[in-house]
């Protein structure tokens, strides 16, 4: 799954055979980066400023985040059994990652990289992933 554009007009492909995360340039389309992540991963999410990623390892029970500006992996986390979607919340202070085969969400503060919390009620069996839509202001 291709995700984007984030700043800087950068697409994300999280490429599941090969435990990596690509980064391409929207404007022609032409591979930038790859990293290495977590083992079989799923689609990667941003923070608003597109300087981190984070990347599930859906086989391996990791979340892999990647600094963006400085091109490095800076920590991978446990975060148990099959971890699949997730999203960075309001405020890039938090990232929530459905962890599919404890049918649970965990919450990673987004700056100290440490797990700060998780909800299993009302999750039910089997989740897959989490979205977060962005508010919308309406005006007359």
């Amino acid at each position: 799954m291709i995700i984007g554009p984030y700043p800087g007009d950068r697409y994300l492909v999280s490429v599941e055979q090969a435990d990596s995360m690509h980064v391409f340039d929207g404007a022609g389309f032409t591979f930038v980066e790859s990293y290495p992540t977590g083992d079989r991963p799923f689609p990667a999410a941003v923070t608003s400023d597109g300087r981190l990623a984070f990347v599930p390892g859906y086989a391996d029970g990791t979340v892999t985040i990647i600094d963006l500006f400085n091109d490095r992996v800076i920590d991978t986390v446990q975060v148990g059994t099959h971890p699949s979607g997730g999203a960075v919340l309001r405020g890039d202070e938090e990232y929530a990652v459905v962890v599919r085969g404890e049918n649970k969400i965990v919450f990673i503060n987004t700056a100290s990289h440490l797990v700060v919390g998780e909800l299993t009620e009302g999750i039910g069996e089997s989740p897959f992933s989490l979205v977060v839509a962005r508010t919308v202001a309406w005006h007359s």
